[in-house]
C-alpha cells in the first residue's frame, strides 16, 4: 500500500532533503540579520548556548557606563565585535589565541585544536562596501566542519591539508583573521616549533 499521493510527495521531499544534507546530526544556525557572531559561537559549541539577550548582556558588561555600546549594533541587529565573542567562548571553559598571519598555518597542531573562529571580509551592495562576517569551524570526532551560517548545511574538510588550503585562501582573498580555540591545558602545545637549520661547523 503506497498511501495517498500527498504522502508520497512528502516522503519524496524528506528523502531529497536528507540526501542533500549528509550532516544533519550537526548543529547549524542559519544567518539572521547581522547576528553571525552568535551563530558562529553556537555552531562552534554545537548547541544553542547564546541568544541575542545573552550577547547583549556580555556587551553591556564590557562597557557598562557607555551611552552607546561600542561592542554591538545600536539598532539591535547584532554586529557584535570580537570582544563579545571571546568572552562568550571563554565562559564555556575554552582558551583562545589569535593566529599570527605571518606564520605558516602548517605549524598549527590541529590535533589539539577544538575549533576555529574566522573573521573575513564580506562584500556588500555589489562590492561597493565591505563588512565583517564571523564563521565557526568546529572539530567533531576528529573532522573539521565549515558551519558558516550562510551555508545551506555544514561542509566537512576531508583532511587537515584541505582545511589549511581553505584558510590560506581566506587569508589571501578576504584578509581573514583566524582565532584558535582549544582546551586551556593545550595552550603551550597548539603551535609547533618552526624548523631551524643547524649551522654547519667549519673544518
Amino acid at each position: 500500500f503506497l498511501g495517498p499521493p500527498h504522502t508520497i510527495v512528502i516522503l519524496s521531499i524528506l528523502h531529497s532533503s536528507m540526501a542533500q544534507n549528509p550532516n544533519q546530526r550537526l548543529y547549524h544556525e542559519k544567518q539572521v540579520l547581522k547576528r553571525c557572531a552568535i551563530h558562529a559561537v553556537n555552531n562552534l559549541l554545537q548547541e544553542k548556548v547564546y541568544t541575542k539577550e545573552g550577547f547583549d548582556e556580555i556587551a553591556h558588561s564590557l562597557s557598562p557606563d557607555s551611552f552607546i555600546n561600542p561592542h554591538k549594533s545600536v539598532i539591535g541587529w547584532g554586529d557584535y565585535d570580537i570582544n563579545v565573542i571571546l568572552v562568550a567562548i571563554q565562559k564555556r571553559g575554552f582558551g583562545i589565541k589569535w593566529f599570527d598571519r605571518r606564520k605558516d598555518l602548517a605549524l598549527v597542531n590541529f590535533d589539539l585544536i577544538s575549533g576555529l573562529i574566522i573573521n573575513s571580509s564580506n562584500p556588500q551592495l555589489f562590492g561597493l562596501f565591505s563588512g565583517k562576517h564571523w564563521i565557526a569551524i568546529p572539530k567533531i570526532e576528529d573532522t573539521f566542519y565549515n558551519t558558516d551560517s550562510k551555508l545551506t548545511y555544514p561542509l566537512p574538510f576531508r583532511t587537515h591539508d584541505d582545511l589549511v588550503t581553505h584558510l590560506q585562501k581566506l587569508q589571501k582573498s578576504n584578509a581573514a583573521e583566524i582565532i584558535l580555540v582549544f582546551k586551556p591545558e593545550h595552550e603551550e602545545q597548539i603551535m609547533q616549533q618552526e624548523n631551524k637549520e643547524t649551522p654547519h661547523e667549519s673544518n
